[in-house]
């Protein structure tokens, strides 16, 4: 092991360095067909599912495809990508049985930035005028969380310079249910 690690360091100059030319587009997709998409996660099998964005699929390729050819501008309320999503939250509230006036949404990339909205949704109820007064003199905001949550909790706590100290974790019983008399207590004590 020992042997193979000072190989591998040796050998660091010898590795190939960032081009100093541009590449023809066919070069390109060449080198990405040999050395990016076979080392891709595990997940184009159409039974994976360890991650939640699953296998990628024939309509995927194309959705991705067609809004890249696109490369639309959402700055105006008016344009096609904008109306979609305003679509596909109707449909979702007609699915959930929302009314119009209590209801809205975002479409964002995946759990991690809907976390992060929500807890800046949540920032600026409780601090009111947090986006333009800033947190300075602000009282400290304490996250209850169990202890199941998932990292993009915290992740979002310093990103909304909250602070990752500020998440207190929940127990949970053995269904990982929060325990809500320790939830109770924690609050309390607060």
């Amino acid at each position: 092991m020992l042997d193979s690690s000072l190989d591998y360091i040796q050998a660091i100059p010898d590795h190939e360095s960032l081009p100093e030319h541009g590449q023809s587009l066919s070069n390109v997709c060449r080198d990405v067909l040999n050395y990016v998409m076979p080392y891709s996660y595990g997940n184009r099998h159409p039974r994976f599912w360890g991650w939640m964005f699953g296998a990628g699929t024939l309509g995927g390729v194309l959705a991705d495809m067609i809004a890249s050819a696109m490369n639309a501008n959402t700055g105006s309320s008016t344009h096609s990508p904008i109306l979609v999503e305003r679509t596909v939250i109707k449909w979702m509230r007609q699915l959930f049985g929302f009314t119009h006036e209590n209801s809205g949404g975002l479409i964002v990339s995946g759990t991690s930035m809907a976390t992060v909205l929500c807890m800046a949704a949540a920032r600026q109820r409780a601090l009111t005028k947090v986006r333009q007064d800033g947190l300075v003199n602000k009282p400290r905001l304490i996250t209850y969380a169990s202890t199941e949550t998932h990292i993009s909790v915290v992740r979002a706590l310093e990103l909304l310079e909250l602070g990752s100290k500020m998440i207190l974790r929940v127990p949970t019983d053995e269904n990982f249910r929060i325990k809500i008399d320790d939830l109770k207590t924690m609050i309390q004590n607060d």
